[in-house]
C-alpha cells in the first residue's frame, strides 16, 4: 500500500487535511470515538513499531497488556480521585441462566435489560501506563538502572511511548514519547 498515495486520494475529497487524513485512517462505527481501523493505520503502526524496536535499548523488557485491567488495581492507583468521569467499567449480566435470559428477554419485549447489569472485576485500562503499575510494584525495589517497558496495550496505544521507572518512585513514572538512542 502506498501511503503518500492515499493520502493525497482522500485529501482530495476533503477541504480539512485533518478529515482527510482521518478518512484514511479510520472507519466510524456509530458511536463518537470509536472506530475501525484502516490497512493504511495498520501499516503506518506496523512501520512504526519496527522502527522503535530497531532503536530500542537492550534492556528493555516488552509486554503486551489487554485493553482491561483489574478493577481493584486502578482503584487502588487512586485514578477515581483524579480522572472519574474518564472511567470505564466492564459490566455484565450475573445470575443464574434462567436470570439471565430475563434479562435479555426484556430487551426482545422493548424493555430495558440494562439494569440487569452489575459492575465486573475489569474495567477499560484508561492508558497504557496504568498495567505497568501494579507489575512494577511486585518486583520490590527498583534496580538502581531503573526499569524500563515500552507501553503497549492492546487497542491502539502506540508503541514508541516508553514507561521508565526511576530508582527513586514508580509512582513517578516519566513518560517519552522517543525511543533513546
Amino acid at each position: 500500500m502506498d501511503i503518500r498515495n492515499t493520502a493525497r486520494e482522500t485529501s482530495a475529497k476533503s477541504s480539512d487535511p485533518l478529515e482527510s487524513l482521518a478518512a484514511a485512517l479510520f472507519r466510524p462505527m456509530g458511536v463518537d470515538g470509536i472506530y475501525a481501523r484502516t490497512p493504511l493505520y495498520e501499516e503506518v503502526i506496523e512501520r512504526l513499531s519496527a522502527f522503535i524496536s530497531r532503536h530500542r535499548e537492550p534492556a528493555t523488557e516488552v509486554l503486551r497488556f489487554p485493553p482491561v485491567m483489574s478493577r481493584h488495581q486502578l482503584e487502588k492507583s487512586g485514578y477515581l480521585k483524579s480522572f472519574p468521569n474518564l472511567l470505564g467499567c466492564v459490566c455484565a449480566l450475573h445470575g443464574t441462566e434462567a436470570e439471565i435470559r430475563r434479562a435479555a428477554d426484556r430487551h426482545e419485549a422493548g424493555g430495558d435489560w440494562t439494569a440487569a447489569l452489575a459492575a465486573a472485576d475489569l474495567v477499560l485500562s484508561p492508558a497504557a501506563c496504568y498495567p505497568v503499575y501494579p507489575l512494577a510494584a511486585s518486583r520490590g525495589p527498583v534496580p538502581r538502572s531503573g526499569l524500563r517497558w515500552p507501553a503497549i496495550a492492546s487497542g491502539g496505544s502506540l508503541p514508541g511511548i516508553s514507561i521508565a521507572c526511576s530508582r527513586s518512585a514508580c509512582a513517578n513514572m516519566s513518560i517519552s514519547a522517543l525511543p533513546r538512542r
